[in-house]
């Protein structure tokens, strides 16, 4: 019963212990995704995720050496490249799904007050879009009418 009892104590003090990431491990290819508290090391390569307890250089060189040996010989700027790289990618990925969800409320929205309004919905193409388009050629000029046109243009 002793013996049960220490090893369950041990089990318990090594899952405790969470390791913390350093910018170190950026040369091996690593930066952390997950909460500061207990942060995960996430493969700048890949994007595979390893277990907090994964966060030691050696096991970090290991996972470079092995799934991305081209790489070892890349310094740390290399991978710094690369998040940076990945990190504005996601943001225009953001961007234009924020901008296609807008344009999405902004479509029922409009079908929305046609139908309130009980009127065909073939008025948004002759009297609805024309006028959008001019009151955005007004406000923003012809180059926004321009970037329009060229989504409307598909829809026609």
């Amino acid at each position: 019963m002793q013996g049960n009892k220490n090893a369950e104590n041990k089990r318990k003090k090594i899952s405790e212990s969470v390791r913390h990431y350093s910018e170190e491990y950026l040369k091996f290819g690593f930066t952390w995704s997950g909460s500061q508290d207990v942060p995960i090391p996430r493969c700048i390569v890949c994007g595979e995720k390893l277990a907090n307890s994964a966060m030691v250089p050696a096991k970090l060189q290991r996972h470079l050496s092995t799934k991305h040996s081209c790489l070892t010989s890349k310094g740390k700027d290399y991978f710094e490249r690369l998040l940076k790289n990945q990190e504005v990618q996601a943001t225009c990925f953001r961007k234009s799904v924020t901008i296609s969800d807008k344009a999405q409320i902004a479509s029922y929205k409009v079908a929305e007050l046609i139908a309130l309004k009980q009127k065909p919905h073939n008025i948004a193409e002759s009297l609805i879009l024309p006028a959008c388009l001019e009151i955005v050629k007004i406000m923003f000029g012809n180059e926004a009418q321009r970037d329009l046109d060229s989504i409307r243009q598909p829809l026609e």
